[in-house]
């Protein structure tokens, strides 16, 4: 019941809040593009799907520093800000 509820919330205000920082032009998609943030230390956080491919994951590097990294997120879940 209520376990399940505020999960369900936090889901929806944390894909509510990448998908405006997308239309801000805060977040990107794609490898070429999130690569391109991180050499030029414009990201500060990595965001992969935790159902992703590990080989795909161990490509990018999350920035220095620490909380730098999320993967709680699936790719659904994450779909649903960059649709």
């Amino acid at each position: 019941g209520l376990a399940d509820l505020v999960e369900a919330q936090l889901l929806r205000r944390v894909t509510d809040l990448l998908s405006m920082a997308r239309k801000a032009g805060d977040a990107v998609t794609g490898f070429e593009k999130v690569k391109d943030w991180l050499v030029k230390g414009h990201a500060r956080v990595l965001i992969q799907a935790s159902d992703g491919s590990p080989r795909e994951a161990s490509r990018l590097h999350p920035p220095p520093g620490e909380g730098s990294f999320i993967g709680c997120l699936t790719a659904g879940e994450l779909g649903l800000s960059f649709g």
